[in-house]
């Protein structure tokens, strides 16, 4: 299948994937754009989308909406492989080191927030990569937003199954268990830092590593968990 070509699943009846999806926010800067000349802001903006799009894209993952300041990548959605939360945590990482680089209208550094989880996502039919449209709908999506809120400005967070599955590569720090929403729903997060000397990706938290389709099962138990709470 060439790149940037949907499979034919994805054009059908729609469909539960197990993902691994990155957001990415720069709280504030469409305010700034907004002061700023109208030329500067809009360039600052299309050098941040193009920046992180290609990052996404690098690591073999697709973008799949941006909506101002905000873009929303997915893993293993063209193609499935078994380090997808691994590229999206690499990706992550990279989206916030070469965004410091870079200026925002108001001459100060571009600082992003990340939030990365993984878990079964519901796949839109007739919905293309990049179109703008929302091609995912979910859980999982509604998790990985409640990661990216978690996350500090300038660093990368992880919910609990990514954190689980990318634990030999990257070093994480527990972030302070929070309440996002008035209904006390609590999420926890870790923040992603260097990659650790080991490359081995653990893929369960049980054993040795057996593939996509245990942490499909382990994804599905984290659901069924909160549902049977009485979480969303």
């Amino acid at each position: 299948m060439e790149c940037g070509t949907l499979p034919a699943t994805l054009s059908g009846t729609l469909e539960r994937r197990l993902l691994t999806t990155v957001l990415c926010d720069l709280p504030g800067l469409t305010a700034a754009a907004d002061a700023a000349h109208p030329e500067d802001g809009s360039a600052v903006l299309n050098e941040y989308h193009a920046v992180v799009g290609a990052i996404i894209d690098g690591h073999g993952g697709v973008v799949d909406k941006i909506v101002g300041d905000d873009v929303a990548g997915v893993f293993g959605l063209l193609v499935a492989r078994k380090d997808d939360p691994v590229r999206a945590v690499r990706a992550a990482l990279r989206i916030v080191d070469d965004l410091e680089k870079l200026a925002r209208p108001d001459g100060a550094p571009l600082l992003v927030r990340v939030g990365v989880e993984t878990g079964e996502a519901l796949v839109r039919p007739g919905v293309a990569p990049g179109s703008g449209r929302g091609l995912l709908d979910g859980w999982e999506i509604s998790m990985a937003a409640r990661v990216l809120a978690a996350a500090p400005l300038g660093h990368v967070a992880v919910g609990a199954l990514t954190q689980r599955l990318t634990a030999g590569v990257f070093e994480y720090e527990a972030l302070p268990i929070r309440s996002i929403r008035r209904d006390s729903d609590r999420v926890a997060a870790w923040l992603a830092k260097a990659p650790t000397a080991r490359s081995q990706v653990r893929w369960t938290a049980r054993g040795p590593a057996v593939g996509r389709r245990a942490v499909r099962e382990d994804a599905r138990g984290v659901g069924d968990r909160r549902q049977a709470a009485g979480q969303p």
